[in-house]
């Protein structure tokens, strides 16, 4: 039996597996290029995606979210850090520390980076990954398999929305912080290629598509 895939890599792993040096992952972090993550397990309140501004009652969450690249920085410069801003997904979903609440403590150490965020880099800069198979000759893959790609893995995970136009707000944001290279696609173009994206009308008639209001729990 294989072994399971690994969902994130710490910044050792990502240093070897891209064959940079530590400062060159750390410029890409602190740029947005490569987006850090830590694991949280405290009592949050999320940012209501439909409403920006308005913060859900507090509730216990547990699991992986982003840090903003200038804290990544900050984290870069001091080796630890005290923080109450994160993101479920960067930069439109905010997790916040209740007003209440301490600050929560992290280190160097904590940073790792999700493997869906590694591979799209990996992908669109033509970075060559050890433990990847030979490509194909012709090119980088084209923008719109790189959003749709991203859109597959939020519906197998359960992150993606519900109706076209959310999703595709979702997908646009991510694709203005992980396709520099390029003009992102607009809001309308991405909604268009949903349209035609039999899986996910499957997903959005389903019972188990990701609820627009539901608190985050454990992910």
């Amino acid at each position: 039996m294989p072994l399971p895939n690994r969902e994130y890599y710490y910044l050792p792993e990502v240093v070897e597996k891209l064959g940079i040096t530590e400062f060159d992952l750390q410029y890409y972090m602190s740029q947005g290029f490569l987006l850090g993550c830590v694991f949280i397990d405290a009592v949050m309140q999320r940012e209501d995606p439909d409403r920006p501004g308005f913060l859900k009652p507090s509730c216990p969450c547990e699991g992986p979210v982003y840090l903003d690249p200038k804290s990544c920085r900050a984290l870069f410069t001091s080796g630890k850090l005290q923080e109450k801003l994160f993101y479920f997904i960067y930069p439109n979903e905010r997790i916040v520390v209740p007003e209440c609440g301490a600050p929560i403590q992290i280190r160097l150490a904590d940073l790792f980076i999700r493997s869906p965020d590694l591979y799209t880099f990996i992908k669109q800069y033509g970075v060559n990954d050890p433990d990847a198979r030979p490509a194909k000759a012709g090119g980088r893959p084209s923008l719109r398999k790189l959003v749709m790609a991203e859109h597959s893995r939020r519906v197998k995970t359960n992150e993606a929305r519900k109706t076209k136009s959310h999703e595709a707000l979702a997908l646009r944001a991510w694709s203005q912080i992980h396709l520099k290279e390029g003009i992102p696609p607009s809001t309308n173009t991405i909604r268009g290629w949903l349209s035609k994206n039999r899986a996910y009308k499957s997903y959005v008639l389903s019972s188990n598509s990701y609820p627009e209001h539901a608190p985050l729990c454990r992910i």
